[in-house]
C-alpha cells in the first residue's frame, strides 16, 4: 500500500484491511512506484494485491468497471519503446487497447500539473483582488474616523498634511506588520502544506519563499494604503 493510504486507513503493516469481501494482510509500504510514470497521474492512493486475492474479494463481478494495464520494461532505448509501441497499436483495436510510452504518461502528468498550477494561480489572483478592495474600504473607513482627531491637529496649529500623513504612517507601519505576519505564515506553512500534498496526491512537491515574493508583498501592502 501507499503510505498516505495507510495513514488514511490508520493501519501498520501487519495489520488487516478488508478490501471487498476479504480480509488481507498489508504486507509493506510502497517507496517508489515506477508505473506512475507510465499510466498518468491519480488522484486516489494505490493498494496493490494478487489477481487472485482480487477474485477472490467479490470486487470482479458484472457491473464493475475493470482496467488491464500491461507493461513493459525497454532497457536499451527509448527508441525501443517506440518502436514497440507502433508494432503492437498495428494489431491492437483502437477503441479497447491504448499503447503510451513512459514519456507520454510524464508529458500526461506534466499538462495535469500546469493545468492545476492555473487554477490555483486564477484562484489566487481573485482572492487578491478581494481582499485588495477590503483593504481599501478599511483604509478610507479608518482615515475618515480620525477627521475628527485631524481637525483638532489643524486647530492646534499643525499643517494639514502633516496631520493627515501622521495616520497614513501609522497605516504603513500596520501594513508592513500584516505583511511581515502573512510570510512568517508562509515560512512556516508551506513546508506543512507540502507534505500534506505529497500525502494526497502521490507526489513530490516542493515549495519555496523567493524574493521575488517577499518584494511583492511589501509593495502590494503599502500600495494598497497609499492609493485607498
Amino acid at each position: 500500500m501507499y503510505p498516505e493510504l495507510l495513514g488514511q486507513l490508520q493501519v501498520d503493516i501487519g495489520q488487516t484491511v478488508k478490501i471487498g469481501g476479504k480480509e488481507i494482510v498489508v504486507k509493506g509500504a510502497i517507496k517508489e512506484d515506477p508505473s506512475n510514470a507510465a499510466s498518468g497521474f491519480s488522484f486516489a492512493p494505490i493498494a496493490y494485491v494478487s489477481l487472485e486475492t482480487l477474485k477472490n474479494s467479490g470486487l470482479m463481478q458484472t457491473g464493475s468497471r475493470i482496467r488491464y494495464e500491461y507493461m513493459f520494461s525497454f532497457s536499451a532505448s527509448e527508441e525501443q519503446a517506440i518502436a514497440a509501441k507502433k508494432a503492437l497499436s498495428t494489431f491492437l483495436p483502437e477503441d479497447d487497447f491504448s499503447v503510451t510510452t513512459f514519456k507520454e504518461g510524464n508529458r500526461r502528468i506534466g499538462r495535469i500539473v500546469g493545468n492545476l498550477n492555473s487554477y490555483t494561480g486564477l484562484l489566487a489572483l481573485g482572492a487578491l483582488f478581494l481582499a485588495l478592495i477590503g483593504t481599501a474600504f478599511l483604509v478610507r473607513r479608518y482615515l475618515s474616523e480620525k477627521i475628527g482627531a485631524i481637525a483638532t491637529l489643524v486647530s492646534l496649529g499643525a499643517p494639514p498634511g502633516s496631520a493627515i500623513y501622521t495616520y497614513v504612517l501609522q497605516l504603513l507601519v500596520l501594513s508592513l506588520a500584516a505583511a511581515s505576519i502573512a510570510l512568517g505564515l508562509g515560512v512556516v506553512g508551506l513546508p506543512q502544506f507540502a507534505k500534506v500534498m505529497a500525502n494526497l496526491l502521490s507526489v513530490q512537491t516542493e515549495f519555496a519563499l523567493t524574493w521575488q515574493t517577499v518584494l511583492a508583498t511589501v509593495f502590494v501592502a503599502l500600495g494598497v494604503v497609499m492609493t485607498a
